[in-house]
Protein backbone atom coordinates (compact mmCIF):
# COMPACT_ATOMS: atom_id res chain seq x y z
CA UNK A 1 0.00 0.00 0.00
CA UNK A 2 1.19 3.36 -0.72
CA UNK A 3 0.67 5.57 2.05
CA UNK A 4 -0.40 9.92 0.16
CA UNK A 5 0.36 12.78 2.36
CA UNK A 6 -3.67 13.31 2.98
CA UNK A 7 -3.57 10.36 4.92
CA UNK A 8 -0.24 11.07 6.72
CA UNK A 9 -1.64 13.98 7.42
CA UNK A 10 -5.18 12.83 8.22
CA UNK A 11 -3.96 10.68 11.05
CA UNK A 12 -1.19 13.08 12.63
CA UNK A 13 -3.96 15.84 12.91
CA UNK A 14 -6.28 13.48 14.39
CA UNK A 15 -8.57 14.49 11.18
CA UNK A 16 -11.92 12.96 10.94
CA UNK A 17 -10.51 10.08 8.59
CA UNK A 18 -7.58 9.60 10.91
CA UNK A 19 -9.29 6.19 12.13
CA UNK A 20 -10.27 4.26 8.86
CA UNK A 21 -6.48 5.12 7.09
CA UNK A 22 -4.62 4.15 10.21
CA UNK A 23 -6.80 1.19 10.36
CA UNK A 24 -5.61 0.56 6.62
CA UNK A 25 -2.12 1.34 7.51
CA UNK A 26 -2.78 -1.09 10.36
CA UNK A 27 -3.78 -3.58 8.26
CA UNK A 28 -1.51 -3.00 5.17
CA UNK A 29 1.84 -5.63 4.25
CA UNK A 30 4.79 -3.12 3.80
CA UNK A 31 3.42 0.28 3.68
CA UNK A 32 5.42 2.55 1.28
CA UNK A 33 5.30 6.33 0.68
CA UNK A 34 7.56 8.47 -1.19
CA UNK A 35 9.71 11.95 -0.69
CA UNK A 36 6.82 13.61 -2.34
CA UNK A 37 4.56 12.91 -0.07
CA UNK A 38 6.89 13.43 3.18
CA UNK A 39 7.61 17.15 2.05
CA UNK A 40 3.25 17.89 0.97
CA UNK A 41 2.73 16.12 5.05
CA UNK A 42 5.10 18.10 6.57
CA UNK A 43 3.58 21.14 4.30
CA UNK A 44 -0.12 20.10 5.32
CA UNK A 45 0.73 19.71 9.27
CA UNK A 46 3.00 22.69 9.50
CA UNK A 47 0.02 25.04 7.61
CA UNK A 48 -2.77 23.30 9.95
CA UNK A 49 -0.84 23.56 12.70
CA UNK A 50 0.99 27.11 12.46
CA UNK A 51 4.42 25.12 12.89
CA UNK A 52 7.63 25.65 11.58
CA UNK A 53 9.00 23.48 8.70
CA UNK A 54 11.13 22.13 10.96
CA UNK A 55 8.75 20.41 13.81
CA UNK A 56 6.07 19.46 11.06
CA UNK A 57 8.80 17.23 9.14
CA UNK A 58 10.24 16.05 12.63
CA UNK A 59 6.57 14.70 13.18
CA UNK A 60 6.72 13.09 9.56
CA UNK A 61 9.71 11.47 9.78
CA UNK A 62 8.89 10.26 13.41
CA UNK A 63 5.65 8.78 12.30
CA UNK A 64 6.73 6.84 9.25
CA UNK A 65 9.04 4.17 10.57
CA UNK A 66 6.53 3.86 13.70
CA UNK A 67 3.79 3.16 11.69
CA UNK A 68 5.76 0.59 9.40
CA UNK A 69 6.21 2.92 6.51
CA UNK A 70 9.23 2.80 4.48
CA UNK A 71 10.31 5.57 2.15
CA UNK A 72 11.09 4.75 -1.39
CA UNK A 73 12.74 6.38 -4.67
CA UNK A 74 11.65 8.20 -7.20
CA UNK A 75 13.13 6.87 -10.54
CA UNK A 76 12.56 7.75 -13.85
CA UNK A 77 9.55 5.37 -14.38
CA UNK A 78 7.72 6.77 -11.64
CA UNK A 79 8.40 10.33 -13.63
CA UNK A 80 7.12 8.64 -16.67
CA UNK A 81 3.68 7.57 -15.03
CA UNK A 82 2.99 10.48 -13.41
CA UNK A 83 3.44 12.20 -16.52
CA UNK A 84 1.18 10.10 -18.15
CA UNK A 85 -1.23 10.28 -15.38
CA UNK A 86 -1.37 13.85 -15.67
CA UNK A 87 -2.13 13.44 -19.12
CA UNK A 88 -5.00 11.65 -18.21
CA UNK A 89 -6.02 13.34 -15.05
CA UNK A 90 -4.10 16.51 -14.42
CA UNK A 91 -5.39 20.73 -15.31
CA UNK A 92 -6.52 20.53 -18.63
CA UNK A 93 -7.31 17.11 -18.97
CA UNK A 94 -11.70 17.67 -18.17
CA UNK A 95 -10.69 15.36 -15.14
CA UNK A 96 -12.97 16.08 -12.43
CA UNK A 97 -10.50 16.40 -9.29
CA UNK A 98 -7.65 17.14 -11.95
CA UNK A 99 -4.67 15.58 -10.02
CA UNK A 100 -1.89 18.00 -8.49
CA UNK A 101 2.08 17.06 -8.96
CA UNK A 102 2.04 15.81 -5.39
CA UNK A 103 -1.06 13.46 -6.54
CA UNK A 104 0.43 12.29 -9.65
CA UNK A 105 3.30 10.83 -8.10
CA UNK A 106 1.64 9.58 -5.56
CA UNK A 107 -0.34 7.78 -8.53
CA UNK A 108 2.57 6.68 -10.20
CA UNK A 109 4.09 4.79 -7.25
CA UNK A 110 1.23 2.55 -6.48
CA UNK A 111 0.64 1.67 -10.17
CA UNK A 112 4.42 1.04 -10.11
CA UNK A 113 4.44 -0.80 -7.68
CA UNK A 114 1.20 -2.67 -8.03
CA UNK A 115 -0.40 -1.55 -4.69
CA UNK A 116 -3.54 -0.32 -3.32
CA UNK A 117 -3.37 3.93 -2.71
CA UNK A 118 -4.12 4.87 0.97
CA UNK A 119 -6.10 8.80 0.38
CA UNK A 120 -7.88 11.30 1.65
CA UNK A 121 -10.70 12.95 -0.31
CA UNK A 122 -12.13 11.84 -3.62
CA UNK A 123 -8.68 13.36 -5.78
CA UNK A 124 -8.09 9.53 -7.20
CA UNK A 125 -11.41 8.18 -7.49
CA UNK A 126 -12.22 7.90 -11.26
CA UNK A 127 -8.73 6.94 -11.69
CA UNK A 128 -7.80 3.18 -11.95
CA UNK A 129 -5.84 3.41 -8.97
CA UNK A 130 -7.00 0.67 -6.58
CA UNK A 131 -8.10 3.03 -3.43
CA UNK A 132 -6.41 1.10 -0.43
CA UNK A 133 -9.83 2.15 2.28
CA UNK A 134 -13.16 2.53 1.12
CA UNK A 135 -15.16 5.45 1.07
CA UNK A 136 -17.07 7.46 2.70
CA UNK A 137 -14.60 7.89 5.51
CA UNK A 138 -15.77 6.48 8.84
CA UNK A 139 -18.10 4.33 7.09
CA UNK A 140 -18.98 1.02 9.87
CA UNK A 141 -16.83 3.07 12.66
CA UNK A 142 -19.70 4.77 14.34
CA UNK A 143 -18.92 8.40 15.18
CA UNK A 144 -15.33 9.08 14.18
CA UNK A 145 -14.75 11.54 16.75
CA UNK A 146 -15.00 8.70 18.97
CA UNK A 147 -12.05 6.49 17.17
CA UNK A 148 -9.11 8.08 19.58
CA UNK A 149 -11.03 7.61 22.73
CA UNK A 150 -9.07 5.77 25.54
CA UNK A 151 -5.87 6.67 24.00
CA UNK A 152 -2.28 5.69 25.61
CA UNK A 153 -0.36 9.24 26.47
CA UNK A 154 3.40 8.81 25.91
CA UNK A 155 5.86 11.74 26.45
CA UNK A 156 8.12 12.33 23.27
CA UNK A 157 11.66 12.30 23.25
CA UNK A 158 13.01 13.19 26.99
CA UNK A 159 10.57 13.40 29.95
CA UNK A 160 12.39 16.52 31.12
CA UNK A 161 12.98 18.43 28.00
CA UNK A 162 9.53 18.28 26.00
CA UNK A 163 6.02 18.39 27.44
CA UNK A 164 4.10 17.58 23.83
CA UNK A 165 2.06 14.25 24.58
CA UNK A 166 1.95 11.54 21.93
CA UNK A 167 -1.23 9.29 21.64
CA UNK A 168 -1.06 5.81 20.84
CA UNK A 169 -3.58 4.54 18.24
CA UNK A 170 -2.74 0.56 17.76
CA UNK A 171 0.63 0.86 16.83
CA UNK A 172 0.79 4.11 15.58
CA UNK A 173 1.69 7.19 18.11
CA UNK A 174 0.28 10.36 17.23
CA UNK A 175 1.21 13.93 18.80
CA UNK A 176 -1.40 16.10 20.30
CA UNK A 177 -1.52 19.07 18.52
Amino acid sequence: MFIDATAIVAILLREPEAGVSADALDGAHSPITSPIAMFEAALGIGRERHASVAEAQADVVEFLPTAGVRTVSISGKEAETALDAFSRYGKGSGYPAPLTLGNCFAYSVARNYGISLLFKGDDFDKTDVRPAAAAPWCGGLGDCDDVFSGLLTLRYKSWAALSTPFHKYGDVFLRDS
